[in-house]
């Protein structure tokens, strides 16, 4: 397992996890409910630490630096 990205803030560690299982990263935020009881972990050394597979590790940066747009709608 490979870190990939750090956060501070438990949303937006979930939000960054979610997008990436749904996109086929077998992802995971080790610790995330230690750090949820006690949050001044998270402000500390630590945080939210995103991991992925290190054979995804890749395709998981891609899809973090690139996420795809919303299709827009179009004009009528």
């Amino acid at each position: 397992m490979k870190t990939i990205a750090k956060y501070q803030s438990p949303e937006e560690a979930r939000i960054a996890l979610s997008f990436l299982q749904a996109n086929g990263i077998h992802a995971f935020l080790p610790g995330s409910e230690t750090l949820a009881n006690f949050p001044p972990l998270a402000y500390g050394v630590t945080g939210y630490q995103l991991m992925v597979p290190e054979d995804e590790y890749d395709k998981a940066l891609a899809l973090l630096q690139n996420p795809p747009q919303a299709d827009k709608p179009e004009d009528q």
